[in-house]
């Protein structure tokens, strides 16, 4: 494997104030920034590997791992992979919701759908998405935060996101609808789930 350790930069370091309950108001941006500050910049894919639960740990970043750790501490199922915690990681750690929850996009799906602070829709392409908008179906969720270049493996990228046993949080194909040839988890449409506060 790798070592990720080489992509360590001003965008690793935890923010000044990160952590502490923000207004409502935040920015969208703050997602996106943070959602990148706690993934890797590049495409990172492991083995798959449904044994350990632990797994992905060693391979992701360590502000990630803090921050998901910070949620809960039972890790359980490639906790350190799951798409579902990295995003609850991002909402969790800028006090957005503390509603959202940890765990299965089916459930956080639900919960965005049916929260006051939480504008969705099912997009028509990419020029619909802000940065800081997160992408949620039943089976997958991820953050889209922007065109980047990823010096690392030399790719633009333009969303960030983990898959279970076999991705930390890193550079993330975007894709909007249907089944792509590395998501298995869904046909139907992604919905966008924008953060606007309490109403």
């Amino acid at each position: 494997m790798l070592s990720m350790r080489s992509e360590a930069s001003s965008d690793s370091t935890t923010p000044k104030g990160l952590g502490e309950n923000l207004s409502s108001s935040l920015p969208a941006q703050s997602i996106a920034e943070t959602a990148r500050r706690l993934s890797w910049k590049r495409h990172v894919v492991l083995e798959r590997n449904t044994e350990s639960d632990d797994w992905g740990r060693a391979a992701a970043k360590p502000e990630f791992v803090e921050a998901a750790l910070a949620l809960q501490d039972d890790v359980t199922i490639a906790y350190f992979t799951d798409c579902g915690v990295f995003v609850a990681s991002v909402v969790h750690l800028l006090g957005l919701d503390p509603d959202f929850p940890v765990r299965e996009t089916w459930t956080q799906f639900a919960h965005v759908k049916d929260s006051n602070r939480w504008e969705t829709f099912v997009p028509a392409g990419e020029c619909d998405l802000l940065p800081g908008d997160i992408l949620v179906r039943d089976g997958h969720i991820y953050i889209y935060v922007g065109e980047y270049w990823s010096e690392v493996d030399e790719r633009h990228y333009r969303a960030v996101g983990a898959s279970l046993y076999t991705r930390p949080p890193s550079g993330h194909h975007l894709y909007l609808t249907g089944k792509s040839s590395k998501d298995r988890s869904s046909d139907q449409p992604f919905s966008v789930a924008r953060f606007h506060g309490d109403s």
